[in-house]
């Protein structure tokens, strides 16, 4: 952890950086070791701005989101995906949309720049996961900008919903070994893969994907 700590100290004294992108697939993949991070870029006798990939969690509190903020966190992207706690589990995303809610409001209370992938249709998504999902954006919605803010002399992260394209089934993937398990057909519908039942389609899951662009417009989000 404090190689980190050299690294930034050098780049700043040597070449004057004062931003800092971490593009591991997660800082967070060890919440004790973030927390460490935290605390030694925290120490640093003058300031920075600094963020990355992560994931949510419950340790995520609004204190340590504050230290985090003031260490020179500013934004953090994170594959939230979805809102339904059924998608989620099939994700394997060890999340429940209350821990992803309380991260959210943490990171917004705390200027913290939040980008939250989001895909808008997934395999054994039915029409109420799909109201559900967009419920969940709606009780979301204040904690996503809907203008720049500054902060200080800074331009604030500005925090967002980026929508993913729907969900494909690349070879070799767990979507395509298990396909039982998440009810996809061996068999394709317009050259793309479809549930067993043929709910779940590349045109379902299309027009599902316009809805939430056209909803999160309507909220400014």
């Amino acid at each position: 952890m404090y190689k980190i700590q050299e690294d930034v100290d050098k780049l700043y004294k040597q070449y004057g950086y004062k931003d800092f992108w971490f593009v591991d697939s997660l800082i967070n993949g060890s919440m004790k070791q973030f927390e460490q991070v935290i605390h030694l870029l925290d120490d640093l006798p003058y300031d920075i701005k600094w963020g990355g990939y992560g994931r949510t969690s419950k340790k995520m509190t609004k204190d340590l989101m504050k230290t985090a903020k003031r260490s020179g966190m500013n934004w953090l992207e994170v594959g939230v995906e979805s809102g339904v706690p059924k998608t989620l589990g099939l994700m394997e995303k060890g999340q429940t949309p209350d821990v992803i809610k309380d991260v959210l409001k943490n990171s917004y209370n705390n200027g913290i720049g939040f980008s939250a992938n989001w895909i808008p249709a997934f395999a054994r998504e039915n029409s109420m996961d799909f109201l559900q999902n967009l419920m969940f954006l709606y009780e979301c919605r204040n904690y996503f900008d809907k203008k720049s803010i500054t902060d200080g002399e800074n331009l604030r992260f500005v925090s967002r919903v980026n929508m993913m394209m729907p969900v494909e089934v690349h070879k070799g993937t767990p979507m395509d070994v298990n396909k039982s398990h998440y009810s996809i057909s061996n068999h394709k519908f317009i050259e793309d893969w479809v549930s067993n039942d043929y709910k779940n389609n590349v045109l379902n899951r299309n027009i599902r994907g316009h809805l939430t662009h056209l909803m999160l417009d309507v909220l400014d989000v």
